[in-house]
């Protein structure tokens, strides 16, 4: 097993986090919607200056996976910020290692650190295996809710 190391992202990183976005999409349930690098881009530069994106870097620097959290306030409470996870993605040959725990866990711990939240959301996608959502219970999260998508006809 690799040995990984999980920072934040610079605007290095940036590339290889758009090539895991792109990757963490083509494999998720929102392929429905159409691809557009432009966007992702734009919006990775976006959570880099405004909320937070970690990548995992296996011993030889080789990205294996990120996270990316948007940061505001919630719709009810404007003086209330929470963290919310848009994306967490590990390749494939890396997800039975360490390199998603690191990854949650620093995300968490750079988020206390931070001290300018006063909740995390991390989400699920249908296609997340269901362990998941338990290793998440587990480790003090709630379920919170669930959401649906249809086209606009």
């Amino acid at each position: 097993m690799s040995k990984y190391i999980v920072t934040l992202a610079t605007e290095e990183d940036i590339e290889d986090a758009l090539d895991m976005l792109r990757l963490f999409h083509k494999e998720s349930p929102y392929n429905c919607i159409p691809w557009c690098g432009d966007s992702a881009s734009a919006y990775l530069f976006s959570v880099l200056d405004n909320g937070l994106l970690a990548v995992a870097k296996d011993e030889d620097g080789y990205p294996v996976g990120v996270i990316g959290f948007e940061c505001g306030s919630v719709p009810f409470n404007a003086d209330h910020y929470v963290y919310l996870e848009k994306f967490y993605y590990v390749k494939g040959y890396a997800r039975k290692t360490s390199a998603g725990v690191l990854l949650k866990n620093f995300a968490e711990q750079e988020i206390k650190r931070r001290g300018d939240a006063g909740h995390i959301v991390m989400a699920t996608l249908s296609t997340t295996p269901a362990h998941v959502g338990q290793w998440y219970i587990q480790c003090g999260y709630s379920h919170v809710e669930s959401g649906y998508i249809k086209g606009v006809e």
